[in-house]
């Protein structure tokens, strides 16, 4: 049996299982709960932060109980069976390659507000941003080849 490298710790833990719950919400919410509810919009935001305690709690428990690198679908099919286990699976794969690219765009959206870009050229400096750890200084010897 491999023995999973345990380097997770209570500070990721607590940010993924807030991650997982609240997801690109914390990045739109905010804004619309302040509009419809004004400053009583705070009580409401400390209420929340307080009642994802009890999640992140369970979510530990639940990998001390079932240390496996499955995550939600681990516990799933150790609470439910392999049936579920896989279903739950597939659903978090599914919601990757429509919920990524979606909170990437929120979160560029709200840093080209505050430094005044258009909408295209928020994308495009986010992609810039993205592809930025792909560069490689060898590609740009010599700068002009050819003269």
């Amino acid at each position: 049996m491999t023995q999973l490298k345990r380097t997770l710790t209570w500070r990721h833990g607590t940010a993924m299982a807030v991650g997982a719950v609240l997801g690109s919400g914390i990045l739109i919410l905010p804004s619309i709960t302040a509009e419809q509810a004004g400053p009583a919009a705070l009580v409401a935001w400390i209420l929340m932060s307080l009642l994802a305690f009890p999640i992140a709690l369970t979510l530990g428990q639940l990998g001390a109980l079932v240390p496996e690198a499955g995550g939600i679908a681990a516990y799933a099919q150790a609470a439910f069976g392999g049936t579920v286990g896989r279903l739950t699976g597939w659903l978090f794969l599914g919601t990757v390659p429509v919920g990524v690219p979606i909170v990437a765009l929120v979160g560029a959206n709200y840093v080209g507000q505050v430094i005044s870009l258009s909408h295209a050229m928020t994308v495009m400096v986010a992609a810039v941003a993205a592809a930025s750890s792909h560069v490689q200084a060898a590609n740009f010897t010599p700068v002009a080849p050819h003269g």
